[in-house]
């Protein structure tokens, strides 16, 4: 009873030691701030959050994924203005929440004019279509926005899409931030917890540990991602779970490394004489003392991430828009002498492959003897 009266008491006057002991923040910060370069870095970082936060109120086109598609003004240079006519559109309730994260949805169409006039209760336009190519259309004015004709400046230009490439370039850094901090925090967790328990206990469990180490190791990245979406099925967050999957082997084999010299050291000897669990030697004492190496692996994988994420979503989303792309390539090229087929409303609506080649038989194949193509 003595005995373990005693060992108590060491433990609590180790504990109480550690606690009083001068704590280094304030010294690391003054440091910090005399680092021109770190502080521009945190300062970028900062911008970059509070834009991936705010991003829906920020950009031009709050739309979901800034995703407003106007295919007559597609390819347009940065500075380009153009003037539009705003149509209504069924109201959908929105609260300040929603929209903050996953944007609005307009609530009037916008279609572009070269000019305009009223007329009594009517509003003739001339619909921009391409190049000299307009078409006279009249509108009650009631189906109007309270102020109907607006003119919209694209900074940045427009995608072949007709896109407002800043409204996507300011809701991308949400994505691109998402991105990096899920696949980190995956690859952390996996790495410190396996590459942890590897270097401590070694034995069997330091070779099953670098046994699954070197199996992803021997497999291509990519091939793993694709394999794993596979499985978890498609979509953003699947991928981004496969990508942190696949990134938490260098972690791991660092941590491994450090743990093996940090068991060595006095304070993991002394911890043990005083009765420490295993455990909370491995979480308590070792790991807050190889972060530093950690962190620097954890900022090299974010980056890493946001360009694998890259090279996996680009065929991926083109696979699953391939019915929009289809449709604003026909959109694009297919009018006829006397009138336009509009793809662009049951696109919007949500139309399938299956509904648009229904309208292209209806109005496109059917007449492909009067069809012209636009200069553009």
């Amino acid at each position: 009873m003595e005995l373990t009266n005693g060992r108590a008491e060491k433990q609590n006057d180790y504990l109480s030691f550690m606690n009083k002991a001068s704590p280094f923040q304030q010294a690391i910060w003054r440091r910090f701030k005399k680092n021109k370069g770190g502080v521009f870095g945190l300062v970028m970082i900062a911008v970059s959050v509070l834009i991936a936060l705010f991003c829906y109120f920020i950009a031009p086109d709050s739309s979901p994924y800034a995703n407003r598609i106007i295919l007559e003004i597609g390819g347009e240079k940065p500075g380009f203005k153009q003037p539009f006519l705003l149509v209504k559109r069924p109201q959908r309730p929105t609260n300040i929440f929603q929209q903050a994260l996953n944007g609005k949805r307009d609530q009037v169409e916008y279609i572009p004019i070269q000019s305009w006039s009223e007329k009594a209760d009517s509003f003739i336009v001339e619909k921009y279509i391409d190049e000299d190519v307009t078409e006279k259309i009249s509108f009650a004015k009631s189906s109007l926005a309270s102020k109907p004709v607006t003119t919209e400046k694209f900074f940045l230009g427009t995608d072949k899409f007709g896109r407002d490439i800043l409204s996507r370039l300011i809701i991308g850094t949400r994505i691109s931030l998402g991105v990096g901090l899920i696949t980190v925090l995956i690859s952390l967790t996996i790495g410190i917890l396996l590459g942890a328990l590897a270097g401590y206990f070694k034995g069997r469990t330091d070779d099953m540990v670098m046994w699954l180490i070197n199996i992803i190791w021997s497999i291509p990245t990519l091939l793993i991602v694709f394999a794993i979406t596979l499985i978890l099925g498609k979509g953003f967050w699947q991928v981004f779970i496969a990508v942190g999957l696949t990134m938490w082997v260098n972690v791991a084999r660092l941590v491994r490394g450090q743990v093996i010299a940090a068991k060595e050291l006095q304070y993991v000897e002394a911890a043990k004489v005083l009765g420490f669990s295993d455990f909370r030697i491995i979480f308590k004492h070792i790991l807050p003392n190889i972060m530093g190496p950690v962190l620097v692996i954890a900022a090299s994988n974010f980056a890493s991430a946001i360009g694998l994420i890259s090279s996996v979503t680009v065929p991926f989303c083109a696979s699953c828009n391939r019915a929009r792309l289809t449709a604003d390539g026909v959109l694009r090229l297919c009018l006829l002498r006397d009138k336009e087929v509009n793809l662009l409303q049951p696109l919007r609506q949500g139309a399938t492959l299956d509904d648009l080649k229904q309208i292209i038989r209806e109005n496109i194949w059917e007449n492909r003897g009067a069809m012209r193509w636009p200069t553009r």
